[in-house]
């Protein structure tokens, strides 16, 4: 829909508290506390949304994958299950903010 419009865009795969990150004690406490699927069940699905992202990619598609965003990052990130803490979130919007500078030309012209 969007190139024929000549429209950026950008899609990113977002990590969950299991994947990419090791708990600090808060968060394992929050996360174990609340809704939290079978694990084989988020490893299947994210490793068919990283394939999927990955294809997505290859085809020239903007998209990022972020499971590993939060990687030795020992501060404390997630509020539940997927959400984040405004520390995770900035984590996340300075490299959103990256990718746009580097890759959407239009932005800078």
């Amino acid at each position: 829909v969007a190139q024929p419009r000549n429209i950026e865009t950008l899609f990113i795969l977002q990590p969950t508290a299991d994947i990419g990150k090791s708990l600090t004690e808060t968060e394992g406490k929050v996360v174990n506390d609340g809704f939290r699927p079978a694990n084989n069940e988020v490893l299947f699905c994210f490793g068919r949304l990283q394939e999927q992202q990955k294809s997505l990619s290859e085809k020239g598609v903007n998209c990022l994958d972020f499971t590993n965003i939060f990687e030795g990052n020992s501060e404390d990130i997630y509020t539940d299950y997927i959400h984040f803490e405004d520390r995770g979130c900035q984590i996340v919007a300075a490299r959103i903010a990256e990718e746009i500078s580097s890759s959407w030309k239009s932005v800078f012209k």
